[in-house]
């Protein structure tokens, strides 16, 4: 592995409900760790999305706790190693796609996205220069999940990553995913999609 990290979440005995109705999450234990890309497994209302989030800290437990460790080290304040995709995403609809990279290349800190091949397509003249707006549902969620991988976090929390995306998107994504794991970054992700991971660890809620 090119990063040395290792990485640990712990979760412990957690449970989450929203204001006083019934619980989304109920005594939830379980562990990830950088050596792994995790499929959060279940049915539909089972708390999957809900758990990413716990994890990103959007939301806070009701009961029970996570705790992050990096090199036997626990992580107070995680915000900064971890970042949370979802297909919801946030570009800016009014400006042009070469607008909304150079905003998050500074909310993010990512340095020359015109020099990563990835973005290349983005650059052209049959892109750069469209408005977000003006793009189909799958290259808007394309362009958001390239933006999402290309942070420096340690963790990569993937809500839905593939909805809306064809077969050669998919395939793409998948790649990038699969070669952060190698390079020691923590990998949990909730889909409806089939995805072509191999030795992937399911944590089933």
């Amino acid at each position: 592995m090119e990063n040395s990290k290792q990485i640990s979440i712990l979760v412990n005995n957690l449970s989450f409900r929203y204001d006083n109705t019934p619980f989304v999450l109920k005594k939830l234990s379980t562990e990830f760790q950088s050596d792994s890309i995790y499929e959060i497994v279940g049915e539909n209302g089972s708390g999957k999305s809900t758990l990413l989030k716990l994890i990103a800290s959007i939301l806070k437990p009701t009961y029970g706790s996570i705790e992050l460790t990096i090199n036997s080290k626990k992580i107070v304040n995680y915000k900064d190693s971890i970042i949370y995709i979802t297909h919801n995403h946030q570009l800016y609809q009014n400006l042009t796609i070469k607008e909304n990279l150079k905003l998050f290349s500074k909310i993010y800190g990512i340095k020359d996205f015109n020099k990563n091949s990835s973005f290349q397509e983005f650059f052209s003249e049959k892109f750069g220069d469209k408005k977000i707006v003006e793009l189909s549902r799958g290259m808007q969620q394309f362009l958001n999940l390239m933006i999402g991988v290309e942070t420096d976090r340690d963790i990569f929390l993937y809500d839905e990553p593939f909805s809306g995306l064809d077969k050669k998107r998919v395939r793409e994504i998948e790649k990038i995913i699969l070669e952060q794991s190698l390079k020691g970054k923590l990998i949990i992700y909730v889909s409806h999609t089939e995805s072509n991971f191999k030795n992937i660890k399911k944590i089933i809620i």
